[in-house]
């Protein structure tokens, strides 16, 4: 714009000179300056019928566009610079912040991994002294099994060897056995019953010594009871049972009728038992899922053990 201003300025100044020389030279005064772009045109025109004067003068230095230019285009290229050098910046930002996720995924999933061996071996550290501890416990009770069974022995190797057959009461009943001892009465309270306490009472005997019926029965039952062993149950003529276990062989048949001191088994150590003995055990007809105590149905025959 300001080219194109001076552009002018210089047109008309020149016109107007030329103007001025043809019509008049005497009047005319053009003057130039040694400085580049500098000039002075002066116009009179008093002479001429009386006209205004007429002044056109420029003395000061007209700047240089081809200098301007140069300005304009460092700070453009600096600009340039700056934003390409804010670019640049932005995209090691990015990069930065990328590898800074990475990593931070990186490390989580190591602290995981850490922390998961951790809680396996702690486990493992757990598991191993729980299997300590259960085998501990383990033996433990077998070597409290194996003294019971010893004392069982002890009981059994003690007891008076087997006699005739016992007496027959004057009611028609009958020992199950002879020569026996007791080793465990009915009631007695231990950690070996899965009722808390015994339900029977034991007769301690030499292994293989006859088992007896002791009064006049049918036999109901006949074979393995788990704990129990091998069993004989005989039902009486009132619907009680006699319960005979821990056998080491059954003598009579499911349905077969016995009599008094007949024999139908024999003493053994079978089921959950810990030494040779019989495991006698009395069951009323109203209640035939709970043992009672023996002894006093036994008595009122006349049958003491």
């Amino acid at each position: 714009m300001l080219a194109a201003a001076a552009l002018t300025v210089a047109a008309i100044g020149a016109a107007t000179a030329a103007h001025a020389i043809s019509s008049e030279p005497s009047a005319a005064t053009v003057s130039t300056s040694g400085h580049e772009g500098a000039y002075v045109a002066r116009l009179s025109a008093t002479a001429s019928h009386g006209r205004n004067v007429i002044q056109i003068s420029r003395s000061a230095g007209r700047p240089s566009l081809g200098k301007h230019n140069n300005l304009l285009t460092a700070a453009q290229r600096q600009a340039a610079a700056r934003k390409k050098s804010l670019a640049t910046a932005a995209d090691d930002a990015e990069v930065y912040a990328g590898e800074l996720n990475r990593a931070e995924r990186k490390a989580e999933r190591k602290a995981a991994r850490k922390a998961e061996r951790k809680a396996e071996r702690k486990a493992e550290r757990k598991a191993a002294r729980q299997e300590e501890r259960q085998a501990e416990r383990k033996a433990e009770r077998q070597a409290e099994r194996k003294a019971e069974r010893q004392a069982a022995d002890d009981t059994i190797t003690s007891a008076p060897p087997p006699s005739a057959a016992p007496p027959v009461a004057a009611s028609g009943w009958v020992l199950p056995v002879s020569g026996y001892s007791i080793s465990t009465w009915f009631g007695e309270a231990g950690p070996y019953w899965s009722s808390g306490y015994h339900t029977g009472v034991d007769f301690a005997a030499p292994y293989g010594t006859p088992v007896l019926a002791s009064t006049n029965a049918t036999v109901v039952q006949t074979g393995w009871d788990g704990a129990y062993g091998y069993q004989i149950r005989i039902q009486i003529e009132n619907g009680d049972q006699i319960w005979y276990n821990h056998l080491s062989s059954i003598e009579v048949t499911v349905g077969q009728t016995v009599s008094t001191g007949t024999p139908i088994g024999r003493v053994g150590n079978t089921g959950n038992s810990y030494g040779s003995h019989l495991h006698l055990e009395y069951r009323l007809a109203s209640n035939l899922a709970s043992a009672v105590d023996p002894a006093p149905y036994f008595s009122a025959q006349g049958i003491w053990f």
